[in-house]
């Protein structure tokens, strides 16, 4: 409390003429741009985690509107099977670390056999070794399908989607709360004083 008696004072002094007159509107001319020049600075320091989570956000919508499209143009029903899983570790730079899998998924269509790797890593889920699968084929492109027993991709893109809104929300409501932190602080020193 001693303290911001003394920091009142000092303000009151630096703010008053050599006539003695204490002007508060200039005071609060320069509080008010401290605090957008505040906001500002805090804005900038949460950018990095803002445009991380727009980027893992953008990810996740693409990935989204990928399967959204496979979905839509692959329209030619084939029985498929698991063929084989393809697996890494969780972690690259641990040679303990678990180990994730994507299925590798084989077709037949129009005569002609086809074999699709998942892109997605995650555990085995409910898929299996030679288990039959329905898939999906896009008459124009062989190659592009829509595996519906294959969901990895679409719980991979949601959450993406959801870690990025949380980080540049988080962000956004960290500027946000340090800057009405410090506008607090500021009006509580200066409330009688231009008032």
């Amino acid at each position: 409390m001693h303290d911001d008696d003394e920091l009142r004072d000092e303000l009151r002094e630096k703010y008053t003429d050599e006539d003695g007159n204490y002007h508060p509107e200039r005071l609060s001319s320069d509080l008010n741009a401290a605090k957008r020049f505040m906001f500002r600075l805090y804005l900038l320091i949460s950018m990095a985690f803002i445009l991380g989570g727009l980027a893992f956000t953008f990810i996740g919508t693409l990935q989204v509107c990928s399967i959204i499209k496979s979905k839509k143009v692959c329209t030619e029903l084939v029985e498929g099977f698991v063929l084989d899983f393809k697996s890494e570790r969780s972690d690259s730079s641990d040679p303990n670390s678990s180990l994730v899998y994507a299925p590798v998924f084989s077709y037949t269509y129009e005569g002609r056999e086809y074999t699709y790797s998942g892109s997605s890593y995650s555990d085995k889920g409910k898929l299996n070794r030679g288990q039959d699968v329905h898939v999906y084929v896009d008459p124009d492109d062989p190659c592009n399908i829509y595996v519906p027993e294959y969901t990895v991709e679409k719980k991979n893109a949601i959450l993406f989607i959801i870690i990025g809104l949380a980080v540049s929300g988080g962000a956004i409501g960290y500027c946000i709360y340090q800057s009405r932190k410090f506008n607090k602080g500021v009006d509580r020193l200066t409330d009688d004083d231009t008032a």
